[in-house]
């Protein structure tokens, strides 16, 4: 039996239309990850597998791009294998925008992997995720904060440093929805003005992480998501931006595929988590839904 694991995330610090360093233009993000919110995956090899049985059975059976995944690596790296059984626990609700479907992919390959002993590259997975669910956001890459095509799977760009240390006060916006369909959204087209402020805010991003800046962080944050309410607008972000301003919030971010956002605060200030714990009253009167505390490590890591 093979076992691999692999982290949600709280949604996007920045996502927009990016150039590589041919010039060709990309859609790209950079994820806030979330580690405490994991998905566990494992597999078990079949040795005699019926006919007419698919390649891979899943549990949960809704879970099917875990299940195509699986069944692109065995087809693709293991071409004498028979098959196996793969069951998924962890994480958290499709189409909120916390890389449900990536997690499970990303969980999936690791742990069938892991069953043949094989080794893949982040690249690899990558490549493969993206193949078996048409876009993936960057859970792969634990290490490190990227600038990541999610519908190629390429990183774009490496940053040199992680993520300051952030409180995060995170809810749902729109529950009632029951999440986005990813694949069903149409991808932006960014005009030509956007895709400048996506340069800009880019450059901005490097200096953010540079110094640790957390405000300038929380900057380009929520001028990525409000040039993104163009094409899939969060219920309620003038009222998060207001909230955000009263309880001393530093900017707002959001899932730009789903309906999760947070309010960013310098987890370094002495008086982060009174002005968050006011935040979260605040959110609730305004009918966010269940708004909590989420901490950010100077690792980089969320918990």
């Amino acid at each position: 039996m093979g076992r691999g694991h692999a982290i949600g995330h709280h949604g996007e610090l920045l996502q927009g239309t990016f150039q590589d360093r041919s010039g060709r233009s990309h859609r790209a993000l950079v994820t806030m990850p979330l580690p405490g919110l994991v998905t566990t995956a494992e597999f078990r090899p079949l040795l005699d597998r019926a006919p007419d049985a698919p390649l891979v059975t899943v549990r949960p059976a809704w879970r099917r791009k875990a299940q195509a995944a699986a069944e692109l690596m065995l087809r693709e790296h293991l071409p004498t294998a028979s098959g196996g059984e793969l069951v998924l626990s962890g994480q958290a609700q499709p189409g909120l925008g916390l890389g449900s479907s990536t997690s499970d992919v990303t969980a999936t390959l690791r742990a069938v992997a892991d069953c043949y002993g094989l080794r893949l590259s982040t690249a690899e997975i990558a490549a493969l995720a993206v193949r078996a669910e048409g876009a993936s956001d960057s859970v792969m890459v634990e290490d490190r904060v990227v600038l990541f095509a999610h519908r190629s799977g390429r990183i774009l760009e490496e940053f040199d440093s992680r993520l300051p240390g952030m409180l995060v006060v995170g809810c749902d916006t729109d529950p009632a929805r029951g999440g986005v369909d990813t694949l069903a959204f149409r991808p932006p087209e960014h005009t030509p003005a956007e895709v400048a402020s996506f340069r800009v805010l880019v450059g901005l991003l490097r200096h953010a992480l540079a110094t640790r800046s957390v405000a300038l962080l929380a900057q380009v944050a929520q001028a990525s998501a409000r040039i993104n309410q163009r094409y899939l607008p969060t219920r309620g972000f003038a009222t998060l931006c207001r909230t955000a301003r009263e309880a001393g919030g530093l900017g707002v971010q959001v899932s730009h595929s789903g309906t999760v956002a947070g309010v960013i605060y310098d987890a370094g200030r002495p008086d982060a988590e009174r002005q968050a714990d006011r935040c979260v009253r605040l959110l609730r009167r305004r009918g966010f839904a269940d708004p909590q505390i989420l901490t950010v490590t100077s690792a980089g890591a969320l918990v």
